[in-house]
Protein backbone atom coordinates (compact mmCIF):
# COMPACT_ATOMS: atom_id res chain seq x y z
CA UNK A 1 0.00 0.00 0.00
CA UNK A 2 1.25 3.46 -0.85
CA UNK A 3 2.29 5.89 1.83
CA UNK A 4 -0.09 8.77 2.33
CA UNK A 5 1.50 11.90 0.90
CA UNK A 6 2.02 15.04 2.95
CA UNK A 7 -0.20 16.96 0.52
CA UNK A 8 -3.09 14.54 1.09
CA UNK A 9 -2.66 14.75 4.85
CA UNK A 10 -2.67 18.55 4.66
CA UNK A 11 -5.90 18.46 2.61
CA UNK A 12 -7.56 16.17 5.13
CA UNK A 13 -6.45 18.36 8.05
CA UNK A 14 -7.89 21.40 6.25
CA UNK A 15 -11.23 19.63 5.75
CA UNK A 16 -11.48 18.26 9.28
CA UNK A 17 -9.94 21.29 10.96
CA UNK A 18 -12.62 23.78 9.94
CA UNK A 19 -14.91 25.43 12.43
CA UNK A 20 -17.89 23.85 10.76
CA UNK A 21 -17.64 20.36 9.33
CA UNK A 22 -20.07 18.72 6.98
CA UNK A 23 -19.98 15.07 6.00
CA UNK A 24 -20.44 15.80 2.32
CA UNK A 25 -18.69 18.20 -0.04
CA UNK A 26 -19.33 19.31 -3.58
CA UNK A 27 -16.99 20.39 -6.37
CA UNK A 28 -17.07 20.81 -10.14
CA UNK A 29 -15.38 18.23 -12.38
CA UNK A 30 -12.81 19.88 -14.69
CA UNK A 31 -13.55 17.24 -17.34
CA UNK A 32 -17.36 17.17 -17.54
CA UNK A 33 -18.18 20.46 -15.71
CA UNK A 34 -20.77 18.60 -13.59
CA UNK A 35 -21.21 18.85 -9.82
CA UNK A 36 -19.63 15.95 -7.95
CA UNK A 37 -20.43 15.16 -4.31
CA UNK A 38 -17.85 13.42 -2.13
CA UNK A 39 -16.91 12.72 1.48
CA UNK A 40 -13.51 12.84 3.19
CA UNK A 41 -13.56 9.02 3.10
CA UNK A 42 -13.83 9.17 -0.71
CA UNK A 43 -10.64 11.27 -0.77
CA UNK A 44 -8.80 8.75 1.41
CA UNK A 45 -9.95 5.78 -0.67
CA UNK A 46 -9.04 7.53 -3.93
CA UNK A 47 -5.61 8.68 -2.75
CA UNK A 48 -6.63 12.35 -2.84
CA UNK A 49 -8.60 12.10 -6.08
CA UNK A 50 -12.30 11.59 -6.81
CA UNK A 51 -14.17 10.37 -9.89
CA UNK A 52 -16.95 12.05 -11.85
CA UNK A 53 -19.83 10.14 -13.48
CA UNK A 54 -17.71 9.38 -16.57
CA UNK A 55 -14.94 7.80 -14.46
CA UNK A 56 -12.45 10.66 -14.87
CA UNK A 57 -10.23 11.06 -11.79
CA UNK A 58 -9.31 14.52 -10.55
CA UNK A 59 -8.15 16.30 -7.43
CA UNK A 60 -10.81 18.67 -6.09
CA UNK A 61 -9.59 22.27 -6.10
CA UNK A 62 -12.52 24.28 -4.79
CA UNK A 63 -14.91 22.48 -2.51
CA UNK A 64 -18.08 23.57 -0.80
CA UNK A 65 -19.70 21.87 2.18
CA UNK A 66 -23.16 20.46 1.58
CA UNK A 67 -25.42 20.11 4.60
CA UNK A 68 -28.27 17.63 4.75
CA UNK A 69 -30.81 20.46 4.54
CA UNK A 70 -29.11 21.79 1.37
CA UNK A 71 -29.41 18.36 -0.24
CA UNK A 72 -33.05 17.84 0.80
CA UNK A 73 -34.14 21.32 -0.28
CA UNK A 74 -32.52 21.08 -3.72
CA UNK A 75 -34.94 20.91 -6.68
CA UNK A 76 -33.52 17.57 -7.84
CA UNK A 77 -33.94 15.78 -4.48
CA UNK A 78 -35.83 12.51 -4.81
CA UNK A 79 -35.84 12.47 -8.60
CA UNK A 80 -34.66 9.33 -10.34
CA UNK A 81 -32.24 9.78 -13.22
CA UNK A 82 -33.09 7.51 -16.12
CA UNK A 83 -30.80 6.77 -19.03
Amino acid sequence: MEDISKELLDDLKRIFGGTETTPKYETISPHTKEKVSFTPADLVIGGGKIKDSKGNKFKPKKRKGKSLSDMVMSPSFGKVKRK
